[in-house]
């Protein structure tokens, strides 16, 4: 056996692993890239194998990034009332912030008041009457920016809205 290669009972190789990059796509309905570790391919792979990773032989998952975790293990949303539900959001201004990430998971990085507004009726849900003031609220709390355009974006506190452990942070 080569120095500096480690076997465990299944013949996993796992010291050299960490040593190795690679570029992680994810591409369909979101789209993700980055670069990645050995160690972190194998994660992945065994997740979408149904695989427990120490069942391949890994069992430190501490050098896995944080954004990366958060991202693949991310519940997406399925459906604007999906959106909804998966983010927890009850009031006018928590459905704008989460109709805006549902719309935001197809790609891009900002999106206009009016894309929000028509999934209100997609999501089965009344467009809030006052939906400019509830857009300034959850402006107001963190949760969304507005651009020089007008565009709203989602900001870190939202991070991870459709995961099983989010919860809308008060201003």
């Amino acid at each position: 056996m080569k120095e500096g290669v480690v076997r465990d009972s299944n013949s996993a190789i796992i010291d050299t692993m960490a040593k190795i990059n690679s570029l992680l796509t994810i591409t369909g309905k979101v789209g993700f890239e980055e670069e990645i570790s050995a160690t972190q391919a194998a994660h992945i792979i065994a997740f979408l194998d149904g695989e427990e990773t120490k069942s391949i032989g890994i069992t430190d998952i501490s050098s896995m990034s944080a954004p990366l975790g958060q991202q693949f293990v991310q519940k997406l949303a399925e459906s604007p009332q999906d959106a909804i539900k998966k983010s927890g959001a009850k009031t006018n201004a928590e459905k704008i912030v989460a109709l805006a990430a549902y719309v935001l998971q197809g790609g891009g990085e900002a999106v206009k008041p009016n894309d929000i507004k028509a999934q209100f009726q997609l999501a089965r849900e009344k467009t809030p009457a006052k939906f400019n003031r509830d857009l300034g609220t959850a402006i107001l709390s963190g949760w969304l920016s507005r651009g020089d355009d007008h565009e709203i974006y989602l900001t870190d506190k939202v991070a991870g809205i459709f995961g099983p452990n989010f919860v809308f942070a008060k201003a």
